[in-house]
């Protein structure tokens, strides 16, 4: 079972990402704390990571750059944020994708399914 990392500081858009994704036949990680995503990241290593961008005193841009470029994370991170006009920004912070919220479900299952296909 492929594992995604959901790192959401709304609780309840956390919780129904988690639920599609684990109706979808994924596992599920699901963190609300920025500050210890990294962490987690790298102890668990997820087969993919849903990162939203604005995560209060965080942002998921950041992360994902941290990741890619200091831990030399492979697998994909995809960036969602409310506001579509991040998307040009994502591939600066060695994103692997953005998907703008609010997003269907379908979307979102076809984006990461897509991405897991290319690891």
């Amino acid at each position: 079972m492929q594992k995604i990392m959901v790192v959401e500081d709304d609780e309840d858009i956390l919780l129904i990402v988690a639920i599609l994704l684990k109706k979808n036949g994924f596992s599920v990680i699901k963190i609300d704390d920025c500050k210890k995503a990294i962490a987690l990241a790298i102890e668990c290593m997820p087969d993919l990571i849903l990162f939203d961008i604005n995560l209060g005193v965080c942002d998921g841009r950041q992360l994902c750059l941290e990741l890619k470029t200091i831990h030399k994370f492979i697998a994909p991170i995809l960036l969602f944020s409310a506001n579509p006009e991040l998307a040009t920004s994502v591939a600066s912070f060695k994103a692997d994708a953005f998907i703008s919220k609010p997003f269907e479900a379908d979307e979102l299952i076809n984006n990461i399914r897509t991405h897991l296909s290319h690891v």
